[in-house]
């Protein structure tokens, strides 16, 4: 927007002095409306007491900017009177800026012909008969009248306005008597005929306090009424103008007096449609735009014509979704089931299932499947009791039937059916007349004297004859390493075991050279065992064989308890006393 400059001279001083110019500019991008410029730059002197003044911009000069015209009145102080007389006249600053930015050049005193006659007048100008020049129309008080002036303007071969007569009254115009009035007026052409019509307000008797309003017929009206649809893109030159877009429109066409002839001009755009498509199909689809078809990616433009005879373009941004094929290797145990979309499979085999993906297209799907077989086998267990058996990481140490399940190499589940028993001693013991027997056969046995908790060296047979009265036990121990223990018996001897031993005892091989196996069935305590070594082999006394003095094998603090003495040792050797022998 371009700006808009209004003048007001109506700075005074606290004495009523008139001091400058007021310059106001309208900013339309500004925060105020207007705002006030430092009066200084527009150059122009200050005014005296009590001066009036009533500003006109306009291009009087016709050189393309407003200069400054103004009509009124200054004041003087009498030497005679002491009061301050009133001199009539127009006051000219010639603009000498630019458009923007205004700077004047005055003040000149009644220019290029003007006069007032130091009667009051006031002016306002305007290119009134249409001649493309400044033309200025007063109101002057005339005697008792107030009337219009029409000020031609006959510009000079250097281009300057000239004003060298006066019409007064002309065009019809009113007068208003002393009881009448008509104040600021201007000059506009309010109805767009091209010329310029008068308003004026005013006090009369006839019509009261108004605005007149006083039509300039210079220039007879004439419209012509027109109408055009175009497409969008398209345009009409009409009259020198191009117009592209929807509306109304006035075009005024100058004629020769500078009359205009308007032009009422209603334009319709139609429009041109345009239309963003996104499309997705899937593989080996198509889609039809216009009689055109699409089956790959990309991006398309299609012109096609809507219902107004206008272009309509569809862009077409166009997804093919591809197909989709995947190969599935998949491993399951016996008796479970893979699903795959609505259907099942149980059984090993290659299999194509074909689903819908998540975007409504074909997926095919390659199945592979192996079906794992699960195991199940049975196991009877018998264990010593105390002891336990482990499958897997559980372990069992009660007598019942159990499931275990246990997991293949591939993951399948394999099933154990235990059936886990306690393997059964009898650990009765019989007390027999000199002797105790072990109820159960087929067994190793070791009897321990109960009353020092020991084991009894050489009792490892079914049957235990005592040399001592006491209580005595048996541990029984069977080929899975079973043992149990029997409850001490007590056991007395009897007075008819008092008997010759000597029969009961057998040593062998007698002779012998290397070891030899003593068997003690006596039922008795042996303290000491004699050996006799063989002086000479003999083969060298008619194999009669020579034994030398008796030697002794002491057992300290040991005793030889009936039984078979497994431990063999060569005839001169001494049985340490700590070893003793054992039954």
């Amino acid at each position: 927007m371009g700006w808009w400059i209004f003048w007001v001279c109506c700075d005074a001083d606290s004495s009523l002095n008139l001091k400058s110019l007021l310059y106001y500019r309208n900013d339309p991008s500004g925060s105020a409306p207007f705002s006030i410029i430092d009066s200084d730059s527009l150059r122009l002197n200050s005014f005296v007491r009590a001066s009036i003044f009533l500003p006109d911009l306009t291009d009087l000069d016709m050189d393309g900017d407003l200069d400054l015209l103004m009509c009124g009145y200054q004041t003087e102080l009498s030497a005679v009177t002491r009061r301050r007389d009133k001199y009539y006249s127009y006051m000219y600053a010639k603009n000498i800026g630019s458009p923007s930015n205004p700077v004047f050049k005055g003040w000149y005193p009644d220019p290029y012909g003007l006069n007032t006659s130091n009667l009051p007048t006031y002016a306002t100008s305007g290119d009134i008969d249409n001649d493309l020049d400044m033309d200025i129309l007063t109101l002057t008080q005339l005697d008792t009248f107030e009337i219009f002036s029409f000020l031609e303007n006959v510009p000079q071969p250097n281009g300057k306005p000239f004003y060298p007569n006066a019409l007064n009254d002309p065009f019809g115009l009113p007068r208003a008597n002393r009881l009448e009035g008509i104040y600021g007026h201007s000059l506009v052409d309010i109805d767009a005929d091209g010329d310029l019509d008068l308003f004026a307000p005013q006090r009369m008797l006839s019509t009261g306090t108004a605005i007149g309003f006083y039509k300039n017929n210079l220039c007879e009206p004439s419209i012509l009424e027109m109408n055009a649809s175009i497409c969008a893109g398209d345009s009409v030159l009409l009259a020198g103008q191009v117009f592209k877009t929807t509306g109304e429109y006035f075009i005024s066409i100058e004629k020769a007096n500078r009359c205009d002839s308007t032009i009422h001009f209603s334009l319709t755009v139609l429009p041109s449609s345009q239309l963003h498509l996104e499309k997705t199909i899937c593989f080996a689809e198509a889609i039809t735009v216009g009689g055109n078809s699409f089956s790959e990616s990309g991006q398309f433009s299609i012109l096609l014509t809507n219902q107004a005879g206008c272009d309509s373009t569809v862009f077409l941004d166009l997804m093919v979704l591809p197909e989709l094929e995947q190969d599935l290797k998949q491993a399951i145990c016996d008796g479970d089931e893979l699903v795959i979309g609505s259907q099942i499979f149980t059984e090993s085999g290659q299999y194509n299932v074909m689903l819908t993906s998540a975007n409504g297209c074909d997926s095919l799907v390659n199945l592979d499947l192996t079906v794992n077989p699960t195991y199940q086998s049975n196991v009877e267990q018998a264990i010593c009791e105390g002891n336990s058996f482990t499958i897997g990481n559980q372990s069992f140490s009660q007598q019942g039937q159990y499931e275990v399940k246990l997991a293949t190499v591939n993951g399948c589940d394999s099933v154990i059916m235990l059936k886990l028993s306690f393997i059964p001693l009898n650990i009765g013991v019989t007390h027999l007349q000199n002797s105790l027997k072990a109820d159960m056969e087929g067994l190793q046995y070791q009897w321990i004297d109960c009353g020092t908790g020991t084991n009894i060296a050489g009792a490892t047979a079914q049957s235990f004859t005592p040399t001592a009265n006491g209580s005595y036990a048996v541990i029984l121990t069977d080929n899975n390493a079973c043992a149990d223990t029997s409850m001490c018996v007590e056991f007395v001897l009897s007075s008819t075991t008092g008997m010759n031993i000597s029969n009961r005892i057998s040593i062998y091989p007698n002779p012998t050279n290397e070891y030899i196996n003593i068997y003690n069935n006596s039922g008795q305590q042996l303290t000491s065992i004699k050996i006799l070594k063989q002086s000479e082999p003999a083969h060298k006394n008619n194999n009669k064989p020579i034994f030398r003095k008796d030697q002794h094998v002491g057992f300290g603090r040991g005793k030889l308890y009936p039984g078979i003495i497994d431990r063999r040792t060569k005839s001169d050797q001494k049985i340490d006393s700590h070893q003793g022998v054992k039954i």
